[in-house]
């Protein structure tokens, strides 16, 4: 919606039943003893003031994609009113700046500094008075466009429809949830299947994980929740490059060194006096296991120090969990 314009210098404003014409050589004036250049400094203000009420109708304009706009709600009345507020302001603005001089008049004219002080004030605060007005009006107008908020908005206890939004939101979560285990039924299909197919080479693989990929890239292609999509595998190699252009975020976590795997060994096992073990021997046995694997044998091994030996803990408890760990994977 456009409800000003300015053409040959004259700015033209037309909306419902409100119309004015500006013309910069109206208010050249008011700008004499700021700026060498006073036409100049008129053509901008008439351009600004143009741009700002085209910015509030194309506003108010836009608020019926943001929802339920309430029945006696009037977008052209309330442009309207806004228009006849900021042009008032605009001209209460200039009318202030034409009282003002330039520091670089009062200082050789010996001009009163102190009165010239205090008119800057007055028109400094006209000009937040005119900044502030296109904030305070966008806030009214939305009032009393949405009543109750917009459909982004989280959900007002006044909102005559509040228990059916929030039945829709959790209806909406709980499709979020199903897709998401959906998702991950199957990411393990595909996984086990390329498993499955590098451990064996089978010649006469009828392309499952083709298939099983293909489905999963439909799924995010299709999902419109607001939800956050995570996925883990342990066989990156193994899956089909276009699913990793879907997330907008990989990380990747590789097998931990010698200093790594002592660290998760020593944060799982805070409990036990561990200066007698044999590190060497416990790192490496670790080697080439995963962070979660070393974590688990050494809960493996505590639970039992803890069950079958009185508390104590040894280097040949914690080798014993950590192959036990490793073995478990070899299967």
């Amino acid at each position: 919606m456009t409800v000003a314009i300015v053409e040959n210098g004259t700015l033209v404003i037309s909306v419902g039943s409100f119309a004015a014409s500006i013309a910069a050589k109206s208010i050249e004036h008011q700008f004499d003893a700021l700026t060498h250049f006073p036409d100049r400094r008129a053509n901008i203000e008439l351009d600004e003031l143009a741009a700002r009420l085209n910015d509030f109708a194309a506003y108010v304009e836009n608020l019926a994609d943001k929802g339920d706009i309430a029945p006696e709600f009037n977008g052209v009345a309330e442009v309207e009113a806004f228009a006849l507020r900021h042009v008032d302001l605009a001209r209460r603005f200039w009318a202030a700046e034409g009282r003002c001089m330039n520091w670089f008049i009062t200082g050789p004219a010996r001009f009163p500094v102190a009165r010239n002080e205090k008119r800057m004030k007055v028109a400094d605060a006209r000009r937040a008075d005119l900044g502030a007005h296109p904030v305070a009006a966008r806030k009214a107008v939305k009032r009393k466009a949405l009543p109750h908020g917009a459909d982004d908005e989280p959900i007002r206890s006044g909102d005559p429809a509040a228990v059916e939004k929030i039945k829709a939101k959790i209806e909406a979560l709980a499709l979020s949830i199903d897709k998401a285990k959906a998702a991950n039924a199957i990411i393990r299909r595909m996984e086990k299947d390329g498993a499955d197919r590098a451990e064996r080479s089978m010649p006469n693989d009828v392309g499952e994980a083709r298939r099983i990929s293909t489905a999963f890239l439909k799924f995010l292609e299709e999902d419109r929740s607001t939800s956050l999509i995570l996925a883990a595998t342990n066989h990156a190699k193994l899956l089909d490059r276009a699913l990793f252009r879907r997330f907008d975020a990989i990380f990747n976590y590789d097998l931990p060194d010698e200093a790594q795997a002592r660290a998760v060994l020593a944060n799982n096992l805070t409990t036990f006096d561990v200066t007698r073990l044999d590190w060497d021997r416990l790192i490496a046995e670790a080697k080439g296991m995963s962070h979660c694997d070393i974590a688990r044998g050494a809960a493996d091994a505590a639970r039992t120090a803890v069950l079958d030996h009185d508390g104590d803990l040894d280097t040949d408890l914690l080798v014993t969990a950590l192959a036990d760990r490793r073995r478990g994977h070899a299967v």
